[in-house]
Order: structure tokens, then sequence, then C-alpha cells
């Protein structure tokens, strides 16, 4: 997959831990690069129980109108609480959902596929 590759690379280049700003930045920089359509910064409605929310999820990028990713640099571990959020709330769904934290020596990702 393209866009775990390019995370790889910025991971390679720039290292660990560093703010998660930085990691945006030059994912966004290998997006443009590669000519792979994207919005960063996206802003998701959340839906309750049947209602919109006067609320925004943001994410980071949603990439060629089908993934979201959402870049980290954290200690935090993924739970089922995150997945959930994407899988119940965000409207409307995306397919996919790409978590990925820089935090640590080895790149960490995690994969959400969105059943509808």
């Amino acid at each position: 997959m393209v866009l775990i590759n390019i995370a790889m690379n910025i991971h390679r280049h720039l290292g660990k831990s560093l703010n998660a700003g930085l990691y945006k930045s030059a994912f966004e920089s290998e997006l443009s690069d590669k000519g792979i359509s994207f919005e960063a910064n996206k802003k998701y409605d959340v839906n309750y129980n049947g209602v919109i929310l006067n609320y925004k999820f943001h994410v980071d990028f949603l990439v060629e109108n089908d993934f979201l990713v959402i870049i980290k640099s954290t200690k935090q571990t993924f739970d089922s609480i995150e997945t959930n959020v994407y899988e119940k709330l965000v409207t409307p769904r995306p397919k996919t959902v790409l978590i990925i934290n820089f935090y640590e020596d080895l790149l960490q990702f995690k994969k959400i596929i969105i059943n509808e």
C-alpha cells in the first residue's frame, strides 16, 4: 500500500517521536509529489442517535476520496474506542481509516475497514 510506504519513508528519514505536525507536513508533501489526490484537515459530521451534532470530527487527510488518514506521534496505543468512533459516529463513512503513529522505533499503523 502506497500510503504505508510513504509513512515508512518519512519515519526512516525523520525518525521517531517528533511533533505530529512535522509528520503531517511531510506526508502532505509526499502525497503532492506523487500526484495523489487528497484533502488536508478534513472535517466530518458526527451522528448521535440519528442527529447530526454541532461538532465536527477532524481528520488529517482524506486521500483519493476513499481513505481517512490520521497521523499521530504519541505513546497511546490503538484501541477499540477509536475504531468505534469511525464505524459508528462519522458521517459520511469512508471505506478505510489508516491511523499512523510515528512515536516508536518501528512505525505503527492500524487499518480499519468500515463495513456499511
